[in-house]
């Protein structure tokens, strides 16, 4: 469901427009892939196994790498649109 939260839906609606760029594909490759770990963890804890703050928010945690990754794809996306258009 990463087509929910604000990002999934700028990724389907508006920002549609930068679809040809790689830049883009990465950016909804690694929300989905974030939405998949943390998704992996709330039903842990929904099963009733304890989850740490280690195994969330540890600097070598899968969601933590994942939510990074979310944020450095963004971050080349915008530097790529931001790009001046040389002739």
């Amino acid at each position: 469901m990463d087509y929910k939260c604000e990002l999934g839906k700028w990724l389907e609606g508006e920002g549609k427009q930068f679809g040809s760029l790689p830049e883009f594909a990465t950016v909804k490759s690694n929300h989905a892939n974030f939405h998949k770990i943390a998704a992996g963890i709330v039903q842990r804890a929904n099963s009733g196994e304890k989850v740490s703050h280690e195994l969330v928010l540890g600097g070598k945690s899968e969601f933590v790498i994942a939510s990074t990754a979310v944020v450095r794809s963004l971050m080349a996306l915008k530097s790529k649109v931001n790009k001046p258009v040389s002739v």
